[in-house]
Parts: structure tokens; sequence; C-alpha cells
């Protein structure tokens, strides 16, 4: 079953989009806005994998730096503001939380 074919208000999304493709992670952000979906959280790894597949290419094939993922998160999810964002160096890692615009005006 498709889940975007039913109404839900959160995607969370951990440790997957650095796993896709830049076609794939377009995909992915035109469906969660066509989905008209409230909120949208987002754990993303800045750096490579240890793990690789066999051909030795390594499993994170999307490894882009902090700008680069606000820009595209931004410039992809332009109906949402940002209401936080965690970036951990240490860890490579950087966390954003989103609520579509019309969620953010009702609630206030």
């Amino acid at each position: 079953v498709d889940p975007w074919d039913k109404k839900f208000e959160v995607v969370f999304s951990c440790d997957v989009l650095e796993h896709m493709s830049l076609a794939q992670i377009d995909a992915f952000f035109a469906r969660i806005k066509s989905a008209e979906v409230k909120y949208c959280y987002l754990v993303i790894s800045l750096r490579k994998a240890v793990k690789t597949f066999s051909d030795g290419a390594n499993v994170h094939i999307t490894v882009r730096d902090k700008n680069w993922w606000m820009t595209k998160v931004c410039g992809s999810l332009n109906k949402y503001v940002m209401h936080h964002c965690l970036h951990d160096p240490e860890a490579e890692e950087l966390v954003i939380g989103l609520k579509r615009q019309e969620a953010q005006e009702k609630s206030a």
C-alpha cells in the first residue's frame, strides 16, 4: 500500500536521506509537499558510512555538508517553516524540524 495515498500529519526520516540519490531526494520532498504533511522531522548524516557496497562504493551516496542540506531542504520544502535545527559536528549529523506554514498560522 502506498503510504502517500493516506492522510497523516508527521513525516520522520532518520538516517535515510544520505542513502538516496539526488533524484530520489527531490521525489521524497515533492511527496511531502503534495501530501500536505503538517510536520516534518529529518535526521541526516553528514559523513561517509563505515559500510560499503560490494563494489566498494559508500552506502551514503549523498554526503553533503550542513549548508548544502539546509539550502536543499528550505528550497524544496518552501511551504514549511523551520522550527528547529541542530547541527552536531561531533556526530556529523543534522536534525531539522519543519512545520507547514498553514499549520503554523492556524496555531498562532
